[in-house]
């Protein structure tokens, strides 16, 4: 799963009904957003998920992970990649202005996708300045 966490209101029902519907030994693997513990900078997090297209719902990667033991899953990886993914926002921001300045984009398409790079520079900026992590979470239902 990749960007969900964010984007459900009650992440523990929907895991609850998902591990229902595994076999013992199932993986999960999940790369998502969370609030930071410490909170960080509470602007720059308002200011992300102002942005976003609809309702964002956030919990700690803490709180994701009692969800998670609590369904009976063994938690095997939770991987900070707020550096890597940052880097890789970034370097896609660099080539796409890269090709604005080339003409490779025609002039009529060019508002959408600044507001789609304003979106992920302002996650960027949240995953900087605190408020905002992105983990990697990986965990196997147990039998």
């Amino acid at each position: 799963m990749h960007s969900t966490v964010t984007q459900v209101a009650n992440i523990g029902k929907v895991l609850d009904v998902l591990s229902n519907l595994l076999a013992p030994g199932a993986r999960l693997l999940l790369a998502d957003y969370f609030v930071s513990e410490e909170r960080g900078d509470v602007r720059a997090l308002k200011k992300w998920t102002g942005l976003q297209p609809g309702p964002t719902f956030m919990i700690t990667v803490t709180e994701f992970k009692e969800i998670l033991i609590n369904l009976g899953f063994e938690i095997h990886v939770d991987e900070d990649l707020k550096v890597p993914f940052r880097n890789h926002v970034r370097g896609a921001w660099e080539g796409f202005l890269k090709g604005v300045a080339e003409g490779a984009y025609p002039l009529d398409e060019l508002g959408p996708a600044l507001l789609e790079s304003t979106r992920w520079m302002a996650g960027t900026r949240a995953l900087k300045v605190g408020g905002l992590q992105f983990r990697r979470v990986s965990a196997t239902l147990r039998n």
